[in-house]
């Protein structure tokens, strides 16, 4: 194999035996698909990996004996949750906390290294062109003895032509009236692929519950001000929901475009009946508007030069 794998077991890193051909055949058989010629060949160089805690190695490769167990457990999981998934990809590389590295086998991602975390099992994002950026990530992690993964895909570079075909197949395929888990699957490679300059395609996942935060995260990391009536009109329609519109509220003021003064003004007078407005005052608070909030008051006042008495009152309590 060649480096950077190699350089991994030069460092310490303990690698098993070679798999044969043979054993590699039948365990494709159990797990229902071929393995892609990368991972076949990295197989016939060695069979699993020990995992190590000093110097910590973030994620090891499994045997076929343990990725067989991996993908049983894992389309049982999908077969229940929302087949779409199965067979999708494979959890080759295990960090020992339930969590995967995983190679995609299908569409035009087929190749890249994805992570997936329990957490959020369907928003999984692809991290590395192939196996050797995943190796040079976990070799320098091993080396500085480190949790911190570097990344191919940073979410606004590195992209070249696969990337974009990527991004391209996938906002083709997104659709609002797709359920929830396929959206979130489409998402994550809509947001971490993204090429510079197209972010206005985006907006649509603005609407989306599991979706509105990390959009509004590019956003902002991007200073894309031009966004600011979409993010302000994603904080109404997600008013019912306060963890997102917190989310929201501190996009719009981490954004600072130049109207950000005038949109949250707008946003207080109209801001919906359906949550408090605590979030929305912080976020007026942060922007550097003077806001009174006198003590076991129900209200509070903003200090708006442009209201008849001088002053915006905004109702404190829970409707």
């Amino acid at each position: 194999m060649h480096s950077p794998i190699r350089l991994l077991n030069e460092a310490g890193v303990t690698f098993h035996a070679p798999a044969t051909a043979s054993e590699i055949s039948a365990a494709e058989i159990q797990i229902g698909q071929p393995l892609p010629d990368d991972l076949r060949n990295l197989y016939l160089d060695h069979n699993g990996e020990e995992g190590s805690e000093e110097p910590v190695l973030m994620a090891r490769l499994q045997s076929l004996e343990e990725l067989i167990e991996a993908c049983r457990v894992s389309d049982e999981f999908w077969e229940d949750e929302c087949p779409f998934f199965r067979h999708r990809f494979l959890p080759v590389w295990a960090d020992g906390g339930g969590n995967y590295f995983v190679v995609f086998v299908q569409g035009e991602e087929r190749g890249l290294i994805g992570r997936i975390n329990h957490d959020w099992p369907y928003f999984i994002e692809p991290h590395y062109r192939d196996a050797n950026g995943l190796y040079a990530a976990l070799l320098d992690a091993y080396r500085r003895d480190d949790f911190d993964l570097m990344r191919d895909y940073t979410g606004d570079s590195g992209m070249g032509q696969q990337e974009r075909q990527v991004f391209d197949a996938h906002l083709a395929t997104y659709n609002p009236a797709l359920d929830a888990p396929i959206r979130e699957y489409h998402g994550a490679f809509l947001l971490t692929l993204c090429p510079l300059g197209r972010e206005q395609e985006l907006l649509p996942l603005l609407r989306d519950d599991g979706l509105a935060v990390f959009t509004s995260r590019l956003l902002v990391r991007r200073k894309c001000h031009w966004a600011l009536p979409a993010l302000t009109d994603a904080a109404r329609e997600h008013a019912p929901n306060s963890s997102i519109v917190f989310n929201l509220l501190n996009a719009i003021t981490d954004l600072d475009a130049p109207n950000t003064g005038e949109a949250l003004v707008k946003l207080a007078r109209d801001f919906p009946v359906t949550l408090s407005v605590h979030y929305l005052i912080e976020a007026l608070q942060r922007h550097g508007f003077r806001v009174e909030r006198p003590q076991n008051a129900q209200q509070a006042r903003i200090r708006v030069e442009t209201e008849p008495d001088g002053w915006l009152v905004l109702a404190w309590a829970d409707s």
